[in-house]
């Protein structure tokens, strides 16, 4: 699965095709720490239970800034359901337990 902000909200057609109807929600949240200088500012996208960098590629689980933790504990239980994560999401989940694609843990 690939960061898809163009698609958090679809709509079709319906009836007569003059009116276009919201048939899916894909909610996608940012999170970020700023550095000093602007090379220096870090975000992260959480979409689908999946972490994303700000270009789009997905984030593995190891791969993921150590403030990471304490963004996502200032979430609210239903902003972390509704971008896929657990209500009651503890550090250190990781999304193939969860069902969702499991990360490849070989070495890059």
């Amino acid at each position: 699965m690939q960061l898809q902000l163009n698609r958090v909200h679809e709509y079709k057609k319906v009836n007569d095709g003059s009116r276009p109807t919201l048939t899916k929600i894909n909610p996608a949240t940012r999170l970020g720490r700023r550095g000093e200088g602007i090379d220096e500012s870090v975000y992260v996208f959480i979409q689908g239970g999946l972490f994303f960098s700000e270009g789009g590629a997905r984030i593995k689980t190891k791969d993921l800034p150590p403030w990471i933790d304490d963004e996502i504990k200032r979430m609210s239980r239903g902003a972390r359901a509704e971008v896929g994560l657990p209500a009651d999401w503890k550090p250190g989940w990781r999304p193939d337990s969860a069902g969702l694609p499991a990360e490849d843990d070989e070495d890059d």
